[in-house]
């Protein structure tokens, strides 16, 4: 089965953001140049999982990570569609 195909109609949240490099380059970005926002995405989802599924108690600190991270691929998605937003990330067009 092709991964872009839902497992009944489910595409999980870790999937969605495997396909963010490709929808970036599709969208006319160098996906690589923001490569440590979508790293960054993949550790918060697996903080996520660990709270979420396994009932991790994360510490404030973490919390504050974990903040972080969703925020900056937030502003990533906005300056990727061409949202106006308080902050530009920094993100490559292709030639």
């Amino acid at each position: 089965m092709d991964e872009r195909t839902p497992k009944n109609g489910i595409v999980f949240f870790g999937t969605r953001i495997r396909w963010m490099s490709e929808a970036l380059t599709q969208l006319g970005y160098v996906a690589s140049s923001v490569q440590q926002f979508i790293d960054d995405l993949i550790l918060a989802n697996e903080e996520r999982v660990q709270v979420v599924h396994h009932d991790k108690k994360p510490l404030f600190e973490e919390g504050m990570h974990l903040a972080r991270r969703l925020t900056n691929a937030v502003l990533l998605c906005e300056t990727a569609l061409g949202n106006d937003s308080p902050y530009v990330v920094a993100i490559e067009k292709m030639k």
